[in-house]
């Protein structure tokens, strides 16, 4: 299944409702930076509302240990954070809760990222 771009242009899932298993790809990442490059940030929480639908037990990540709906809660906080720190003038650190995380190299990514996307959305 696709709930539309999230990660990339052409995310898919594939989930086992018998089994309550999602196969979630990037989309889902546990403790690692996600890269959001060549993605939709904004629309990815859209995503992350319907994988919370599908309510599945485990989930099968692109990136960490297998996940739950804990992981896409994770997910959804650093993308709101992402979000909100790119309106900020300011290079933002990477919060606390993040620090531990592998690739944290991609937080800077990301940032850039965002604030392009912004950027762009932005009425001239």
């Amino acid at each position: 299944m696709s709930f539309g771009s999230g990660h990339t242009e052409s995310d898919t899932l594939l989930f086992l409702a018998n089994d309550r298993i999602l196969f979630a790809g990037d989309l889902i990442v546990a403790q690692n930076h996600p890269n959001l490059t060549s993605g939709d940030p904004e629309h990815w929480l859209t995503v992350l509302d319907k994988i919370d639908d599908l309510r599945p037990e485990r989930i099968a990540t692109g990136h960490g240990p297998v996940g739950s709906a804990e992981t896409v809660a994770e997910i959804r906080d650093y993308l709101a954070t992402v979000l909100e720190l790119a309106r900020e003038r300011t290079a933002p650190e990477i919060p606390t809760r993040f620090r531990s995380w592998a690739e944290p190299d991609q937080f800077s990514s990301n940032i850039a990222y965002v604030r392009l996307r912004q950027a762009a959305a932005t009425p001239k």
